[in-house]
């Protein structure tokens, strides 16, 4: 069964402004901030002016497709990782980095090692932590239950690993669109963290 119905049911008592000010927390719609000058913020809207991309009004279809991460959003799966770290750690929003030293190949050289340190902090996300325990809850279930009455797994099963770790995760779908905003097709992708008492 689709969970659309419930993100979407509690988005619409929230309300599109939350929303997106939540999302913007998150880091929707602004650059991981690393540091190799190919990165592209995505979209997402501003929550001091609540309207579409292209124009037009906002409808509350907009915000019944946004609880779901559809309509007026593009993202990059880095920033899906760094969203999703954060809610792992307890909300904490830490600046990704791709490698921790970079050193000549010439030992002669006399060049110094460039550092790229760990755990630099962007900022805080300042949520509930009951709402981070009930998300990271959350997607333990996506992986790892099963309805006694039907036995059919989580959406997320394909990652659970008996025995070995518990793995945190949700599966989604993504549009893709062209250069003029288009649809071209969509993708399956899928966010986790593990294991779910420490994670890494």
């Amino acid at each position: 069964l689709s969970s659309n119905p419930y993100f979407q049911n509690y988005g619409l008592k929230a309300g599109p402004r939350k929303l997106i000010e939540t999302g913007r927390r998150l880091g929707l719609g602004e650059p991981t901030g690393i540091n190799n000058g190919q990165e592209t913020a995505g979209y997402f809207p501003n929550p001091d002016v609540v309207a579409k991309r292209f124009g037009g009004p906002w409808m509350a279809g907009d915000t019944l497709n946004l609880c779901i991460g559809q309509g007026e959003i593009a993202v990059t799966p880095l920033q899906m990782a760094v969203m999703t770290a954060a809610i792992a750690n307890g909300g904490t929003i830490l600046q990704p980095r791709l490698v921790a030293r970079v050193e000549s190949q010439d030992p002669q050289a006399g060049d110094e090692a460039v550092e790229f340190p760990a755990r630099q902090v962007r900022r805080q996300l300042n949520l509930n932590s009951n709402h981070l325990k009930l998300i990271q809850d959350a997607m333990l279930d996506d992986v790892e239950y099963r309805d006694p009455a039907t036995g059919r797994w989580g959406t997320g099963h394909a990652a659970y690993l008996d025995q070995v770790m518990r793995v945190c995760g949700k599966t989604g779908t993504a549009q893709v669109e062209d250069e003029h905003g288009h649809p071209k097709g969509h993708i399956v992708w899928f966010v986790s963290f593990a294991p779910f008492d420490r994670p890494r």
